[in-house]
């Protein structure tokens, strides 16, 4: 019984769907658009399946922009993109703003690149931004490389770029002025922008230069995120004092590691140029071979108080990891400047 008044339900709406078209057919573009407008979406899009492709534009161009966004939404993705290919720049682009951004990523996604980079490329970035939230990551990336690089805003910039790998993104940066390359890194996370330093065709110096030119928080943050090979290859290459402003973002076990993959003069000009408690910081975290190598590439004068001023267990694992050599003259230098602090004690 319930299979039969379907039927019978079915039947009359398709007779009613038929009688809709045959009367739409006879009608003008502008009559058209006005029938259409009290038809359901199912109604609309049986409706505009039905025409022509040059009648269907027309009809279409009759329509509110309202009305235009409601019918597109209704059509299949490859209909909805020649309708918005065949429309005036002016009337697709009232066209998307009565969409909402979901609807309006839709409506891009269908299109061809050259079509989507024409269309991206007319809005604002703050329309564009809209719709491109309302996109995933991939068509994210997908509708910002069809437009021209140098167009996009420094974070469009950022969301393509962290869609690539960091050579690619690496070969990018590299051809852009200084400016451009400090906005592009700077809208990146501290994770792409540790990686794509590291990628960057670029000397050592290079790379320095790009991170003393990053405001504090974005410094530490990519240091923090680099490995401490690359880490300590950028300290090296950077002045005494950009040194010291970088090691200070760095928590002691990062400058620890970093310090660790540094050449032996590379880590001795660092090492000078810190207080000696700062020194004391770094080498109590670094394992006993690396605190013993760092220590022998230090001056006498800042080894010394070095090694006095840690606990017995740590120096004693200190001088253990030292060649006998070192170990010998750093025993004399324990005891040199234990009497000094004694004698200072007893003429106090």
């Amino acid at each position: 019984m319930e299979e039969v008044a379907f039927i019978k339900y079915y039947s009359q709406k398709t007779n009613q769907l038929n009688e809709t078209l045959t009367s739409l057919a006879v009608m003008s573009p502008q009559e058209k658009a006005a029938s259409m407008a009290a038809l359901t979406s199912k109604e609309t899009e049986s409706a505009l399946a039905a025409m022509s492709h040059e009648e269907r534009t027309a009809v279409l161009s009759a329509m509110s922009p309202d009305e235009r966004a409601k019918a597109l939404n209704n059509m299949s993705p490859r209909a909805r993109s020649a309708a918005l290919r065949a429309m005036s720049p002016d009337a697709r682009a009232r066209t998307l703003q009565a969409m909402t951004p979901k609807e309006q990523a839709a409506a891009l996604a269908s299109m061809s690149s050259q079509d989507r980079a024409d269309i991206l490329g007319a809005m604002t970035p703050q329309e564009r931004a809209r719709i491109l939230q309302a996109m995933s990551p991939v068509e994210r990336a997908v509708a910002l490389e069809s437009m021209p690089f140098e167009s996009l805003t420094p974070q469009e910039q950022a969301c393509l770029l962290s869609s690539m790998s960091p050579r690619e993104r690496a070969q990018i940066i590299s051809k852009m002025s200084p400016s451009q390359q400090q906005a592009a890194l700077q809208a990146m996370s501290p994770e792409d922008k540790a990686k794509t330093l590291a990628a960057m065709p670029a000397s050592p110096n290079q790379r320095a230069k790009e991170l003393t030119a990053m405001p504090s928080t974005d410094r530490g943050e990519t240091l923090a995120a680099m490995s401490p090979m690359d880490r300590g290859a950028a300290l090296a290459a950077m002045s005494p004092k950009d040194q010291a402003a970088a090691l200070a973002l760095l928590s002691p076990v990062e400058r620890a590691s970093t310090l660790s993959t540094m050449s032996p003069k590379d880590r001795a000009q660092v090492l000078s140029a810190m207080t000696p408690r700062e020194r004391y910081r770094v080498l109590i975290d670094m394992a006993p071979q690396e605190r013993a190598s760092a220590l022998a590439s230090m001056t006498r004068e800042e080894r010394g108080p070095a090694l006095s001023s840690m606990a017995r267990q740590e120096r004693e694992t200190t001088l253990e990891a030292m060649t006998r050599h070192d170990r010998t003259e750093a025993l004399e230098l324990i005891v040199i400047y234990t009497d000094e602090v004694l004698c200072i004690e007893r003429c106090s």
